[in-house]
């Protein structure tokens, strides 16, 4: 009886009739000890994976921070007095005058853009006004960007 049970896969079954029979490896069959030891060595993998890739994370998030040095073109302003950082300390002060002047440019261009917007919406509003109004003698003037009186021309408040 010993020598009927000496397959190659070593996987047996037990039929409803109580005769042990071997399992061909191509029958996709596993039992419970081949589900544990598939389980076991996913498990041992992900056990001997996870130490690398969180080296390689910290790796990759540490690579940035230390290939940024100061060079030409850069941000970076280092004024140690000796003149040997990366920036003079003339240099410096010629970056923040020409950042300061180029600031007031901006500024000026901004509030004279706001100043045209407020402009044609308060010119929309006061349409909107002029056409609803009860007056059937005003009309808007679309170059003027004025409510009109139709007999007078003059300017009416509607």
């Amino acid at each position: 009886m010993a020598g009927e049970f000496q397959e190659r896969s070593g996987i047996f079954v037990t039929t409803p009739a109580g005769e042990v029979t071997p399992v061909p490896p191509s029958s996709g069959a596993l039992t419970h000890k081949d589900e544990t030891m598939k389980t076991f060595s996913t498990q041992r993998l992900l056990r001997g994976m996870l130490p690398v890739a969180m080296l390689a994370v910290m790796g990759a998030w540490q690579a940035p921070a230390l290939a940024a040095t100061c060079t030409q073109g850069s941000t970076c302003v280092t004024v140690d007095g000796k003149g040997s950082g990366a920036m003079s300390t003339e240099e410096a002060r010629q970056s923040k005058e020409q950042w300061n002047d180029t600031k007031t440019l901006r500024h000026k261009v901004n509030t004279r853009v706001e100043k045209e917007f407020d402009k044609a919406d308060r010119a929309a509003d006061d349409e909107d006004r002029c056409n609803d109004s009860n007056n059937v003698n005003a009309y808007w003037e679309p170059d003027t960007r004025k409510c009109l009186d139709r007999q007078t021309g003059r300017r009416i408040n509607p």
